[in-house]
């Protein structure tokens, strides 16, 4: 740990851990790469606690998916089921990642996400009073149009998330 003061001027130090989408709900073939991602997640919130002594920010970002070669090759072995609760999730390259993440940086965020998706995933379950379901049209123009649906269980403390395809809505109802 950094114990040296910080000079007068300098930005503020940060530590920023990468996490996934992934840490926050169970996804059918991800058994091997959530809870990684979610103890990323449990020591981003640990260090946080203990660098306040120290200045330091602690942040983590929850990206979706992130067009890599890691990606691609993860596409070819995927279940079906699993490409079917992502829906026309899509990606982004690392580079528009970067930037997103940066800019919630520079607001203060600790809980990185710059979706709907991710943002409604990241609400704490402890905070829903019963199971619930939470039911969203989303999309755009270049996607077509999805519905998510989260399931917020209380026995697990989760969130499972999945799209369906080929729901319409009219832009009077959106």
């Amino acid at each position: 740990m950094i114990r040296a003061p910080q000079e007068p001027g300098m930005p503020k130090r940060k530590l920023v851990f990468i996490a996934s989408l992934a840490s926050f709900c169970s996804i059918v073939g991800y058994t091997s790469y959530s809870p990684a991602k979610a103890a990323v997640r449990q020591l981003a919130d640990s260090l946080r606690e203990e660098c306040i002594l120290y200045d330091i920010d602690v942040h983590c970002a929850f990206p979706a998916n992130i067009l890599t070669p890691g990606f691609e090759e993860e596409e070819k072995t995927k279940p079906d089921l699993t490409k079917k609760m992502e829906g026309p999730a899509g990606g982004e390259t690392p580079e528009v990642v970067a930037a997103r993440i940066i800019k919630k940086l520079e607001g203060g965020d600790e809980h990185i996400t710059y979706e709907f998706v991710g943002t409604m995933l990241k609400v704490p379950s402890h905070l829903i009073k019963q199971d619930t379901e939470l039911e969203y049209d989303v999309g755009d123009d270049t996607k077509g149009s999805s519905h998510l649906r989260l399931v917020y269980r209380l026995d697990r403390l989760d969130c499972v998330a999945f799209h369906t395809e080929g729901l319409q809505k009219n832009d009077s109802e959106l």
